[in-house]
């Protein structure tokens, strides 16, 4: 029973965060799906950081207990190395499985990437996922060593949003969920995860121009 909680306080923490993004797309309709990415990122990211100063009005929450504080130098290099090793998988998986994404990714201009797809989207959804959904399912689960539990749960719920680019791309944000997870779990913070997650993304978007 306490896993079915676990899990229904995810899914609604995950609707908390994109919905309020989504129905903003529906009202203001913009022109493609390229210049709806910018509208849902920020307003996710919006909404998930009022989420977690609700949080922390309560005496029971503090910052540190979503991934809010800094790391020690070993876990950003251990980080950067397992980003890169990932980062190479993505790039031969990526190009080995043809992975579809629901836009062209050169229909972006290069600042736009980086800024949108390295780094605004790293940020937004380890903020999400790793930050706010981790830590509050894990509270729920009641122990520390839930952690790997709470870890795995996101990470198929990661993995399954990504469910209309593909099998391959499922898998891949599944394995990222894991690794991502793992990082913020050992780490305390949320720093290590958004580095990995941004090397995913480099990646992935030399795998999809090469």
């Amino acid at each position: 029973m306490r896993i079915l909680k676990a899990c229904g306080v995810m899914v609604g923490l995950f609707a908390i965060s994109y919905l309020p993004a989504f129905a903003a797309v529906s009202i203001l309709r913009p022109s493609n799906l390229h210049a709806a990415v910018p509208i849902i990122v920020t307003i996710s990211l919006l909404a998930a950081s009022l989420t977690l100063v609700i949080f922390l009005t309560r005496p029971t929450w503090v910052a540190a207990d979503f991934g809010l504080a800094p790391c020690g130098s070993k876990h950003v290099l251990a980080a950067l190395a397992v980003g890169a090793v990932s980062g190479m998988v993505v790039i031969v998986a990526t190009r080995l499985s043809h992975a579809s994404t629901p836009f062209r990714m050169d229909a972006f201009s290069l600042w736009q990437i980086v800024l949108l797809f390295w780094v605004a989207a790293s940020i937004q959804e380890e903020l999400i996922f790793r930050g706010l959904l981790q830590s509050v399912v894990a509270r729920v689960l009641c122990a520390r060593s839930s952690f790997p539990l709470a870890t795995i749960l996101v990470a198929v719920l990661f993995g399954a949003i990504h469910a209309p680019m593909g099998l391959v791309t499922v898998l891949l944000a599944f394995l990222l969920g894991l690794i991502t997870g793992y990082l913020r779990a050992q780490s305390g913070s949320l720093l290590p995860a958004i580095l990995v997650h941004a090397m995913f993304n480099i990646a992935g978007s030399i795998g999809w121009f090469i």
